[in-house]
């Protein structure tokens, strides 16, 4: 048996067994305790040595145990070393006999020494960083699952899978789920397959098709799970197919699984699965997310920022509050300007005046406006019954002390004065009217008698430091008198209201009250049902004894009890106040994500500095650019919401009609009454405005625009003009996105008010409070339908903090997409199951038979619409196909001649494969990829199985170059430069740079084409079409780089998005064929420069340059003779690509890359030539000796080789 290191986990985790075991008060004999040891591979003698060093180690320096390796590294080892030991643990499962063998001739080999130090390497002992190791071998082995499969397929002598037939359809989806089975059972105990988690704790009772009750979930599953009396084989095997069951679906793996059966796989595992095939196939399991992740990952790298759903709603809630407080306030402020106006009262600073005052409770200053302006003084008098309604709910219920004392007196004047200073954020010491301060000085002065040294200090502290909430530690170094006098001041006198920057607009005043107090209201409720939430889910402890709170915290706490200076007042005060209110937290500790979050909310807050705002000004510029400002974007997300609505289940022209008239009217401000209602409901709900695009942008922008009413945007005309077009566009932005939303909840509100609970009246019940019952039940009904909404469409508030950091970055190009894509998908599988399983109805408590068939119709209709949105491109694609007469291996080699950011993605053929009259090869299409949201997740995958399973379409280097271009495809959005670092980084290399023209030209032509709006770009480019059609004719239109425009890119429908193109064949031949001819010339120059390297004296480095420097070359060969391949396959022949070559015979000297493409044609490997004037001046020069001999002799050998 093999020697332990008490450094790995292969060792601690049993002696964690062990302990365990015996604390339970099992293996109370030694003969059992030795027994158990080797049930578990180890040798009893070597566990007792190891053990002994292992407590040696501890009585020393415990934190030696954790030393071999550190952080990732660690997590590296863990990485290959749970997929190593797995396939290992599999191999003694269904070949024992050679397993044996091959580890007995390691244990020959291997010293013990280094047998010890591999542990610890590649199974060290868990640090924190265990479980990312697990998930790390889990990707690992699915990717060496996958092309395990395919390579045992060829092993078993399967035939290739015919995609034409449903099961080679079936299996050609199913391979990638499989690769994974393989993966997941490598690196987990059997007896951990996700079967036995379900199987143990799902309880959802199971019914047939009639209706009749046959079991649970998890009884049914019961006889899958693996029984720990099986033998070793058997538990894999069962395990095997148990992950094969979640992640491939066993049904969609049966011709790979029955071709391995029949190929004569290890006897046991075959009729174990022979025998649990259909059993298995009838029933998919629900994933469930791993456990053990950092706390930190779960607040910053999850949606969900480590609370529960209900919290997550709430947080959202509270934030789309404002909003809706602002959309009620507007509707009589509107009403205010337009009546005042249809009136003819005008708005000049007196009349404005005595609005503010009739608003505030001046009865004489309404009086005087009713007289001549009735009309007006009616809207004045609705308004202050909306501020006296929300006073009295404030007074009454939330306001504590002098704040209610303040509402109670003035219940019929009240009216919140509005300041600059803390609305507006760009507003500061640095921007305030000169006047103004000269006046506050004055006051400081004269007045208070304030120390001349002191006044610059105490000016501060009543600007930037009443802005930032700490103005008392602004006043540290003030004299004694000083301190003493600011203390004794209550009242606020006009100097400082004017620093402060008074709003005395009555329109503003009135919103800016009615909003804060509507805050208030909502804030406080916020704070009472997620005090009530964490105490029942037992993140929080309510005490007086922060000894009882140990390990939580306050919020707006620190650990030591203090109060939190605060910049976002809302987050920590209660509707911005913290003195004087009933505080639903109060004496609250909580755990570290409830406190965060609470504090925090779902947005990040990125930071202040000078740079870092005038970054974020230019990412979120060059962005907005190619998006909001792009009308042919705008066309493409509506097209792609289409398929997000589909996937939902939820396109209804009727709820559709209803949203466009809602969304139109508030875009033309033109909203009624009931429409202002509905939006401000939504709002709060948080299901619209949360458009991804729009949200992430406009973030950016506030952080790094001067957009304040005192910045660039107010300054001038132009300015305001500006500020005015990007509101406009922006909105329009937004309202696209709102419109499928509104559509979708309303959908669904329908649909699920069918299966909710109905309220009956109780006999001798009040009817308020029946009234009030009901109201309490649709409440419930909307907050359900408004998660579900968030939860299965892309929404800004909830992409993780982690991703929403990144818009501050130089990397990442509208990052939130991809990521709530991920989540949109996942969240529409979760719960089209649980509507369908009867998840749902326990979790709301239905029992109504009919409410729980409507339930689960809502799931079908779901999966129903998921399974339209995943295939409707192929079927598209393959009905195009079958239109034009192109076959599947055409489609596949038209992918090949793609730029890369094409390659993959679904096209839709409009012509048959053809040529033109000048006999070039075309075909026009239509790329569904920018369309289609889902193509972020569907293209890697394709990508992936495609290799997978027509592996014999492709060398070794192609298969490899689709693996990476699969994963590259899925982290590209979050780590590929951003769109103007990328510019930047161009014009510092020059791209596009003309002989002598100045430095600066090329720099300004490369960020001009970043920040150019999208919709320009269009027009442009028509442009030059047509330009192109006058000088060359109908037909020939190319750009300036000689490759054709087709007019489905320019013309109506492409302005809207739906881009038709044409692909030349002939003329990208050229193209695409240079950069692997150029990568196999360069590929000698390893070999050049190691000659000419004055270090190098041994031979063998020389030689091994050569081998080195011709097998990249033999890589970039099979590239070359895939595009060759590919050409061949869609009709070129020779003269053809000699034509294309050489631009119809104008362009000479370059024959030798047609010689490249006929050898890789003909799949002959030509190995480089040595340069014996190379050689030679490098010995003269250098004194090395070179190994002349065994280089020709190995380019003897490559020359002539087959490429693949």
């Amino acid at each position: 048996m093999a020697v332990l290191s008490p450094y790995s986990s292969k060792f601690t985790n049993v002696l964690d067994e062990v302990q365990s075991k015996i604390a339970a008060g099992e293996l109370g004999s030694l003969d059992e305790r030795k027994d158990f040891i080797k049930s578990k591979g180890l040798d009893p003698d070597e566990f007792k040595k190891t053990a002994i060093e292992y407590d040696k180690l501890m009585e020393e320096d415990p934190d030696e145990l954790r030393r071999p390796g550190f952080g990732l590294g660690r997590v590296a080892g863990r990485f290959v070393g749970s997929l190593g030991e797995g396939i290992a643990n599999i191999s003694g499962a269904v070949a024992p006999e050679f397993t044996k063998k091959v580890g007995e001739k390691y244990r020959d080999i291997v010293p013990e020494s280094i047998q010890k130090d591999l542990q610890a390497t590649f199974k060290p002992t868990d640090t924190g960083f265990g479980t990312i190791g697990e998930i790390g071998g889990f990707i690992a082995g699915g990717g060496a699952g996958i092309k395990l499969l395919g390579a045992v397929a060829k092993g078993a002598k399967l035939k290739k899978l015919d995609t034409a037939t449903r099961a080679g359809k079936i299996g050609k989806a199913a391979k990638i789920g499989t690769g994974f089975a393989i993966g997941t059972t490598a690196i987990e105990k059997p007896e951990d397959n996700f079967v036995n988690f379900l199987a143990d704790y799902v309880n959802e009772d199971v019914s047939d098709e009639q209706g009749k009750k046959i079991g649970t979930f998890g009884s049914i599953l019961e006889r899958l799970k693996v029984n720990p009396n099986d033998s070793v084989a058997q538990k894999y095997a069962r395990a095997f197919a148990n992950n094969l069951l979640v992640e491939g679906g066993f049904a969609a793996a049966f011709p790979i699984v029955g071709g391995l059966l029949k190929a004569g796989a290890n006897t046991e595992v075959a009729k174990f699965l022979t025998k649990g095939v259909k059993e298995a196939s009838a029933y998919v399991g629900e994933s469930v997310p791993l456990k053990g992740i950092k706390e930190k990952i779960k607040r910053y790298g999850t949606s969900r920022m480590g609370l529960n759903d209900k919290a997550l709603s709430l947080l959202v809630e509270r934030e789309g509050a404002t909003k809706a407080a602002i959309t009620r306030a507007e509707e009589l402020s509107i009403a205010l300007k337009q009546t005042a106006k249809k009136e003819g009262l005008k708005t000049t600073d007196d009349n404005l005046k005595g609005l503010n005052d009739a608003l505030g409770g001046d009865l004489g200053a309404l009086e005087s406006i009713r007289i001549q302006f009735p009309e007006t003084a009616k809207v004045l008098e609705k308004m202050r019954g909306e501020i006296k309604t929300l006073s009295k709910d404030v007074g009454e219920n939330i306001a504590g002390g002098g704040l209610k004392t303040t509402i109670g007196r003035n219940l019929d004047t009240y009216l919140n004065r509005t300041y600059r200073i803390f609305d507006d954020p760009n507003y500061s010491l640095k921007n305030i009217p000169e006047k103004d301060r000269e006046n506050a000085i004055r006051y400081f002065r004269e007045t208070l008698k304030i120390d001349e040294k002191d006044i610059p200090q105490v000016l501060k502290a009543y600007t930037d430091g009443m802005k930032k909430g700490e103005f008392n530690s602004f006043l540290k170094g003030v004299g004694p008198r000083t301190s003493q006098i600011l203390k004794q001041r209550k009242d606020i006198p006009v100097e400082i209201r004017n620093l402060w920057g008074e709003v005395k607009d009555p329109f503003v005043n009135y919103v800016n009250s009615f909003t804060k107090l509507a805050n208030l209201k909502s804030e406080y409720k916020f704070r009472k049902e997620i005090a009530e939430e964490a105490l029942k889910q037992g993140d929080a402890v309510a005490t007086r004894d922060p000894l009882k709170g140990v390990g939580r915290g306050q919020v707006g706490k620190t650990p030591e009890g203090e109060d939190v200076a605060f910049q976002q007042v809302e987050r920590l005060g209660l509707g911005g106040v913290r003195n004087n209110i009933d505080d639903p937290l109060e004496g609250l500790f909580l755990n570290d994500a409830w406190k965060k979050g609470i504090e925090e909310g779902t947005e990040v807050f990125i930071g202040e500095g000078s740079w870092l705002k005038s970054w974020m000004k230019i990412k979120a510029t060059s962005q907005a650019m190619k998006t909001v400002f792009s009308i042919p974007t705008h066309g493409r997300n509506i097209l792609g919401n289409l398929f997000i609505m589909t996937a939902n289940g939820t396109v209804n022209p009727s709820q559709f009609g209803k949203a466009f008239k809602d969304t139109s009217r508030r875009l033309l401000n033109i909203n009624t009454k009931e429409g202002r209602e509905r939006l401000a409901r939504y709002q709060e709900l948080g299901v619209v405005d949360s458009a991804i695009d729009a949200r992430q942008l406009r973030k950016s922008a506030q952080e790094g625009f001067n957009l304040g009413p005192n910045g660039f945007a107010q300054k001038t005309a132009a300015g305001r003009g500006v500020k005015k077009g990007v509101e406009k566009t922006t909105q329009l932005y937004e309202a696209e996105d709102n419109l499928f939303k509104i559509a979708n909840f309303e959908n669904l509100l329908k649909n699920y008010r069918k299966a909710f609970p109905k309220v009956k009246k109780l006999p001798n019940e009040k009817q308020e409070d029946y009234l009030k019952r009901v109201a309490q039940n649709e409440e419930q009904l909307e907050r359900f339908v408004a998660q579900r909404t968030r939860d299965m469409m892309p929404n800004y508030n909830l992409v993780p903090k982690a991703i929403k950091s990144l818009r501050a970055m130089p990397v990442g190009n509208f990052v939130a997409f991809p990521a709530e894509m991920v989540r949109n998908s996942y969240n529409l599988a979760k719960y089209a199951w649980k509507d369908i399983s009867g998840r749902t109805a326990k979790e709301l408590g239905i029992t109504d038979p009919e409410a729980i068939k409507q339930l689960r119709n809502i799931g079908y209709k779901r999966l129903a619409g998921m399974t339209t949105a995943a295939i409707a491109g192929d079927a598209a694609v393959n009905q195009s196909k079958e239109i034009f007469g192109i076959s599947d291996e055409q489609e596949a080699m038209f992918q090949k001649t793609l730029a890369p950011w094409e390659q993959g993605t679904n096209k839709i053929f409009l012509s048959p494969l053809q040529r033109n009259k000048k006999g070039d090869i075309e075909v026009e299409y239509m790329n569904l990829g920018p369309i289609d949201p889902y193509a972020y997740i569907k293209n890697p995958v394709k990508m992936v199985i495609n290799a997978a399973i027509n592996n014999e379409d492709y060398n070794e280097t192609e298969l490899n170059d689709m693996y990476t271009k699969a994963i590259q495809d899925v982290v590209a959005p979050f780590t590929n430069p951003s769109m103007a670092f990328a510019s930047a980084l161009e014009a510092y290399r020059g791209k596009g740079a003309v002989a002598d023209e100045s430095a600066l030209a090329p720099i300004t032509r490369v960020l001009l084409s970043t920040f150019t709006p999208g919709t320009v770009d269009f027009f442009v480019k028509r442009q030059k079409f047509l330009e192109s059609r006058e000088a060359r004719g109908e037909g020939q239109e190319v750009n300036q780089y000689g490759f054709g425009i087709n007019p489905g890119e320019v013309d109506f429908p492409a302005f809207f998005g739906i881009k038709r193109q044409k692909a030349n064949l002939s003329d990208s031949f050229s193209f695409a064929t240079n950069k692997p001819i150029g990568d196999m010339r360069r590929a000698k120059s390893r070999f050049t420069n190691k000659i000419r390297d004055y270090s190098v004296t041994n031979p063998d480095e020389i030689y091994d340059a050569y081998k080195e420097s011709q097998q990249n070359k033999l890589k970039h060969a099979q590239r070359l003779r895939g595009l060759v391949k590919a050409y061949r396959t869609l009709g070129m022949d020779e003269a053809d690509m000699y034509t294309s070559l050489t631009k119809d015979g104008l362009l000479e000297g370059r024959e030798d890359e047609f010689k490249d493409i006929i050898f890789a044609d003909q799949n002959i490997f030509m190995a480089d030539e040595i340069p014996e004037q190379s050689i030679l001046l490098g010995e003269v020069e250098t004194g090395k000796k070179i190994p002349y001999d065994r280089i020709y002799e190995l380019y003897s050998n490559l020359t002539g080789k087959e490429i693949d």
